[in-house]
């Protein structure tokens, strides 16, 4: 009898931790706390069941997320602050749609460098400005390039700014 008392305590407890829960409030249509079996943590406005609204997802990594959600995505205005080493960049403040940068941000990549503009999925794109670090170590120490950005690159004539004085190139 022991035995199966046992077995059944060890299956709800292990059970438990291996799925995500609703720790506090309303994790259907309200404001509540899911713990998730990764590790993450999601606080803030549920709709059916789905992050909607404001919230917050923390990751174990100690990443985060603050800003709208829509159908369980970072959806709309937020910012993201990684701490994820396989990612490019340590800070991003601005719009996005479906968990992906789109539409109007500021940047900053995990070597210093800050961009400030538009964004198409994911990518610098449209009208922006791209600071670089001092801590780079070629040519671009301190430069600053406005312009238009597509994937990334700049595109057609941009302005530069270096030491002082105001270059157009590409």
């Amino acid at each position: 009898m022991k035995k199966y008392l046992f077995t059944i305590l060890c299956f709800f407890i292990f059970s438990n931790n291996a799925k995500s829960q609703c720790v506090s409030g309303d994790c259907e249509m309200g404001i509540g706390i899911m713990k998730y079996k990764n590790g993450a943590v999601y606080i803030g406005e549920w709709w059916n069941g789905e992050m909607n609204g404001e919230g917050t997802m923390i990751w174990p990594d100690g990443s985060v997320y603050t800003g709208q959600f829509k159908h369980g995505m970072y959806h709309g205005n937020g910012t993201y602050y990684s701490k994820s080493d396989s990612e490019d960049m340590t800070l991003y403040t601005g719009d996005f749609f479906e968990e992906v940068p789109d539409g109007f941000g500021t940047k900053v990549f995990k070597n210093g460098n800050v961009y400030v503009g538009e964004f198409k999925e994911g990518s610098m794109s449209g009208f922006g400005v791209l600071k670089y670090s001092s801590n780079n170590e070629d040519n671009l120490k301190n430069v600053i390039k406005e312009g238009q950005w597509h994937n990334d690159k700049s595109l057609g004539q941009v302005l530069f700014k270096k030491n002082g004085y105001i270059y157009t190139g590409n």
